[in-house]
């Protein structure tokens, strides 16, 4: 049955299928992470619901008393726990590196076993050799493809948000500092912000924002969800 199995291809379609399955995860693991990007720069008023659930939980520890003093210990929590579709946001990144391992222990051991059968080294080491150049195709893939910079502009936009300005305005709010900047300061820079929108080369047009008027109800309260697991975490 193992020789049948051999001698039918059926190795080499099964590493094939993990390869189109290895590229099928790098390219998808680029389109979330550069959707999730674009969103993060403009962190204050995108609706994406992993941003707006950071921006609520932020603002949750200032409405109970709390200072958070380690910003990026939040974001890379949540972006840890954030889940795209059936996987979590990282795993989509790391189907490449785990089909390319798939598919090399496919080639070896269809190798090894064609040696075992046949003696011949020849047809062994081209069973071999093609998983190798599979798994370096997967490899060459995820390096075009590389998420690690767009990772590092998520995460450095999102703290950048939440601790110079979203920190300064609770401060001001809360009693914790001055408050340098009056209302009438936001609104005209939400106007620039929405007319911006009209100028081509400064932001793509796939970028949400939020209307003012939402902003404003979403900013001044806070998700009963969010302070309940606040309350778990600290008084549980």
């Amino acid at each position: 049955m193992k020789e049948w199995i051999v001698l039918q291809g059926w190795p080499l379609y099964l590493m094939l299928g993990m390869t189109g399955l290895g590229l099928l995860g790098s390219i998808l693991s680029r389109i979330f992470y550069g959707r999730l990007a674009r969103e993060a720069q403009l962190c204050g008023t995108s609706d994406y619901p992993m941003l707006h659930y950071i921006r609520q939980k932020y603002s949750s520890y200032y409405k109970l008393g709390m200072r958070p003093g380690n910003a990026e210990a939040l974001v890379k929590r949540y972006l840890a726990l954030h889940r795209v579709g059936p996987l979590a946001l990282y795993s989509w990144n790391e189907a490449g590196n785990f089909m390319m391992g798939a598919v090399m222990l496919t080639g070896l051991i269809r190798g090894i076993y064609r040696f075992q059968t046949t003696m011949q080294t020849g047809p062994a080491l081209m069973d071999i050799g093609i998983g190798l150049v599979l798994a370096l195709g997967l490899r060459l893939t995820g390096k075009i493809f590389s998420v690690e910079r767009l990772q590092v502009i998520t995460l450095n936009a999102i703290c950048d948000y939440l601790e110079n300005y979203l920190k300064s305005k609770l401060d001001g709010e809360y009693g914790y500092g001055p408050q340098t900047e009056t209302p009438d300061h936001y609104a005209r820079a939400l106007k620039e912000t929405a007319a911006s929108r009209t100028k081509p080369g400064l932001r793509p047009t796939t970028v949400r924002r939020m209307p003012a008027e939402r902003l404003e109800t979403v900013d001044s309260t806070v998700d009963a969800k969010i302070v309940e697991d606040v309350l778990k975490e600290f008084l549980g």
